[in-house]
């Protein structure tokens, strides 16, 4: 059942409506650590470097399965000049190189990572199509 973000989503499971969510951990960590939800697998790849007592999907059972992690992106209206879109991007990535965003990053079970608009628009495409065929094997 699609959700209006992490926090329904949470607060069902830990209701009892809801058997299962595929959440941010910035929203579930807490409650895994009140021992209210128990984390299943991380969706990366790889054990997230915030949360190694987590194991990935894969570890948990589902052989192959590894993604790259959860993303907040920026996005604009998509008549935004190039030249400003380029602007922006150059300030967000100097903004997140330093210690102060990385250490913000951190406190929210997360980490500071960026890619600029041509990678993430690739990475969003990939992601979309991946998920696209995922969803549609379900049906079958």
């Amino acid at each position: 059942m699609p959700y209006r973000g992490s926090a329904p989503a949470i607060v069902d499971l830990i209701a009892g409506q809801i058997p299962l969510a595929s959440v941010d951990l910035t929203s579930a960590y807490p409650h895994i650590q009140a021992g209210k939800a128990v984390p299943i697998g991380i969706l990366d790849g790889v054990r997230f470097p915030v949360t190694p007592e987590i194991p990935t999907i894969a570890e948990s059972g589902v052989a192959g399965f590894g993604r790259p992690a959860g993303f907040i992106g920026l996005f604009a209206p998509s008549d935004t000049p190039k030249p400003v879109i380029k602007r922006i991007s150059a300030q967000v990535q100097a903004i997140l190189a330093t210690p102060a965003a990385q250490q913000a990053a951190r406190n929210l079970t997360a980490t500071a990572a960026y890619q600029d608009d041509e990678g993430f628009g690739r990475f969003l495409a990939e992601q979309s199509a991946r998920w696209k065929q995922a969803l549609a094997s379900l049906s079958h």
